[in-house]
This record gives C-alpha cells, sequence and structure tokens, in this order.
C-alpha cells in the first residue's frame, strides 16, 4: 500500500504543470492573433477622392484639351497603385489619363506619367492629381458620371462627379 502523500505529491505536480501549459497557450495565442491583426493592418488600401472637377484645358493631356481632374489622397497604411480608371463603367483609355504625385514617397520629387506608362503609386498619406483627359468631349455639363479607380490588389473607389450646368 502506498502512502497518500506521494499521490497528492503527483496531484500537485500535474495541477502545476497543467497551469503552466494554459499560461503559455495564453501567451502564444495572445501573440499570434497580435500578429496576424498587425499583418491585417498593413494591407489596408483606402483612398480619398477629395475634390473632383472638370477642366476646360488640362496641360497634362494631349492639345490642352478638357477633363476631368481628381485629387486622390492616400488614407491607408500601404500603398496604392492605381491601374485602370473607368468612366461609366467602360474602361477609359491608359494614355488619356495623366497624373501627378510622389511615387518615392518623396515630397521635393514631383512626377508626372501617362497611365499607360505607370500605374499611380500613392504612398501612405499622400496625394495625387488623376488628370482624366476627355478629346472626345464626353464630359458634357449638367450630367453625372460615374468614376471608377481600381488598384493593383483589385480593390475597387467609386465616386460620382456632378458635372458643372
Amino acid at each position: 500500500m502506498k502512502p497518500r502523500l506521494s499521490r497528492a505529491g503527483i496531484g500537485a505536480i500535474g495541477l502545476v504543470v497543467v497551469i503552466a501549459l494554459t499560461i503559455v497557450l495564453a501567451f502564444v495565442a495572445y501573440y499570434w492573433i497580435n500578429g496576424n491583426i498587425s499583418a491585417f493592418k498593413k494591407q489596408v488600401e483606402k483612398i480619398d477622392i477629395t475634390t473632383k472637377y472638370r477642366q476646360l484645358s488640362i496641360s497634362n493631356c494631349p492639345g490642352n484639351c478638357s477633363g476631368v481632374i481628381l485629387v486622390v489622397k492616400n488614407e491607408g497604411s500601404s500603398h496604392v497603385e492605381i491601374t485602370d480608371v473607368y468612366v461609366n463603367g467602360k474602361p477609359w483609355p491608359k494614355d488619356r489619363v495623366w497624373w501627378s504625385g510622389y511615387p518615392q514617397c518623396d515630397a521635393s520629387n514631383l512626377e508626372t506619367h501617362a497611365l499607360s506608362e505607370s500605374a499611380v503609386t500613392l504612398c501612405p498619406s499622400f496625394w495625387s492629381y488623376i488628370s482624366i483627359c476627355d478629346p472626345g468631349r464626353v464630359f458634357q455639363p449638367g450630367r453625372d458620371y460615374e468614376i471608377k479607380l481600381v488598384t493593383g490588389r483589385g480593390n475597387v473607389f467609386i465616386t460620382i462627379m456632378q458635372s458643372d450646368k
């Protein structure tokens, strides 16, 4: 017959091991969840189209034609690349979309490109002008237009352009 004290000692040791494992697993779960949430936050694409207006003569456009100018700001936590522009559900030709901004995240180095040459690159908290050139005079006064910006990750940002009357 075994003494009761040794049985009680084994039970106490087992209880301590279970509590220690529970604490270790709680810490592992805590750091795993925080790591996944941080990784998710880094992937957020959010742009704000702060200004949109029709202009009769845009210097970036071939022949200084009229068009629409958007001022777009990256409000997210990661770089955003705008790769496509749609007007009223139809793709707009990339050689008729020009942008000016700071793709290198350097506020002293303003660059201007056609969308056909390079995607619109927006660093976090930076802005860009996007000129949608309209040599065919699609944008008419008194009409509304849906403008859709599509990013390289497939996210879509839509704004309604209310043209002047």
